[in-house]
């Protein structure tokens, strides 16, 4: 295990320390692409600066908001969904299909619709791309249920609503876990979008700034935050999901 973490560590440390000596040389230009430990100054001063606490409270609310609403549609309509065989064929192909569509092309329409720079804009775009995350993974579960489960139901008369609730319910909860790993960065990405185009505050809004200052390690600062961000929550999901996957033993 050490060993494994060794591995990873040196796999993501070796570019950037790459990166850093090119650009102390200046066989690559800094003042361009900014450097490592120039990134980590700016994230540093940044986040001792006033408006960081803002800014990351905005982007966190704004994500994880609809990353719950995401999630409910997503695990209804795809529990729905994916145990009726006729809605499967109405509305799958209509699913699929917007899944392929990237969240810019809706972006403007989303802030014009929903207040401009209000937070109820960033919040519908991370709740789209979320959505369709949750619930193709849901969806796709239910309908590959095991057959003998639906045997045993029929075989016991059970109603539709039971089996719903009883059977095709809890058995998305644990495609639900895995599907969360996939919806977390889509709720961050669509709300930092969503600020990128109209926001006061916001990870998203900073990074533009940054970029309108022509400040590369300010950029980099910026990005390195978001990562690790989602870094931390995808961990903190892989745990639940260690647990999930237990319960399934």
């Amino acid at each position: 295990m050490k060993r494994e973490a060794l591995i990873r560590l040196s796999i993501i440390s070796v570019p950037f320390i790459l990166w850093q000596v090119l650009g102390d040389f200046n066989i690559i230009p800094s003042y361009l692409l900014g450097t490592p430990i120039g990134a980590l100054n700016a994230l540093f001063d940044y986040i001792r600066s006033p408006t960081a606490v803002e800014d990351i409270k905005t982007t966190l609310f704004e994500a994880l908001s609809g990353l719950f609403i995401g999630v409910i549609f997503g695990i209804s309509l795809g529990t729905v969904i994916g145990s009726s065989s006729s809605l499967s064929r109405i509305f799958s192909p209509i699913f699929s299909s917007l899944i392929g569509i990237p969240k810019i092309v809706f972006a403007p329409f989303v802030i014009l619709a929903f207040g401009g720079i209000s937070p109820i804009s960033k919040i519908f775009l991370a709740s789209y791309g979320s959505f369709l995350m949750v619930f193709h993974t849901v969806y796709s579960g239910v309908r590959v249920i095991d057959e003998k489960y639906l045997r045993l139901f029929e075989v016991y008369k059970a109603s539709k609503f039971k089996v719903l609730t009883k059977l095709f319910l809890p058995y998305s909860l644990f495609w639900l876990i895995s599907s969360l790993r996939l919806a977390l960065p889509m709720a961050f990405t669509g709300s930092i979008v969503g600020e990128f185009l109209a926001g006061v505050r916001g990870l998203g809004v900073r990074f533009i700034y940054y970029e309108s200052l022509f400040y590369p390690d300010g950029v980099l600062a910026v990005t390195f935050l978001i990562v690790a961000t989602i870094i931390g929550f995808v961990t903190l999901l892989q745990g639940v999901e260690k647990r999930v996957l237990k319960w399934k033993k």
